[in-house]
């Protein structure tokens, strides 16, 4: 009895680990997640990449390859800083590097290239009141893409103007001197703390238990997809007891 229990277990890790073998052989098993969205299953651009399922642990890299979109395009659209690889750029440092636009109800961030492709390459796809692009998104796609009087007329009453990397450095700047504005990129949760935030106010905002008090908060949000200005804007109000 003990015989057969013992070669019903070899048999079932052979089977086991030869399937695995017999997947990767085949490219059929994977233990990392892959960059590819989904397609559309249906209609007139079925087995083509929807660009709602981009996500912002995507690079500009990624998106063009995947949707054929020049490199130069993207990086020119969104404004993406001369001191920053474009190829690596990550979507989810949008919301940071526009994040005084989106204090303002006008957010640039994944979405933003989700829509943008959409337009640009002719796809299906929502437009809502609550996505923005930088300026120089309009000239790129009013140049590339074939666009009716309601894309163009929701495209040029949703734009911010571009950040320059002199604009991000004063504003970097000008955050060490305002009071009211504590939380930026550099910012940790002992800082928080530090300020007479309780731990259980800010596990509530980050929605998880703080494992890392010295873990910056901008890391933790792009590490966990949350947005960045948003954790940011409801810090600030806690600090200054709004």
């Amino acid at each position: 009895m003990r015989v057969r229990k013992f070669v019903l277990a070899i048999s079932v890790v052979t089977i086991l680990f030869g399937s695995i073998a017999l997947s990767s052989v085949f490219g059929l098993w994977n233990t990392q997640s892959s960059k590819i969205p989904v397609k559309f299953k249906n209609g007139e651009f079925a087995g083509e990449y929807n660009p709602l399922d981009i996500r912002g642990s995507y690079t500009f890299e990624n998106i063009s390859s995947l949707f054929n979109i020049s490199l130069n395009d993207l990086a020119t659209a969104f404004a993406v800083p001369e001191d920053q690889p474009k190829a690596e750029f990550l979507c989810k440092y949008l919301e940071e590097l526009y994040a005084e636009s989106a204090e303002q109800g006008k957010e640039v961030g994944t979405h933003s290239v989700k829509v943008f492709v959409a337009l640009y390459k002719g796809l299906p796809i929502d437009l809502d009141d609550d996505t923005y692009f930088p300026k120089s998104a309009e000239q790129i796609l009013l140049n590339n893409a074939i666009l009716n009087d309601e894309q163009i007329t929701y495209i040029q009453s949703h734009l911010v103007e571009p950040i320059q990397v002199s604009e991000v450095n004063e504003t970097n700047n000008n955050e060490q001197n305002n009071e009211e504005k504590v939380v930026n990129g550099k910012t940790t949760f002992k800082e928080i703390i530090a300020k007479g935030v309780e731990v259980e106010e800010l596990e509530e905002i980050i929605k998880s238990k703080l494992a890392d008090e010295n873990q910056t908060i901008r890391d933790y949000c792009i590490a966990n997809e949350l947005q960045f200005s948003e954790v940011k804007s409801e810090l600030e109000q806690l600090i200054k007891g709004e």
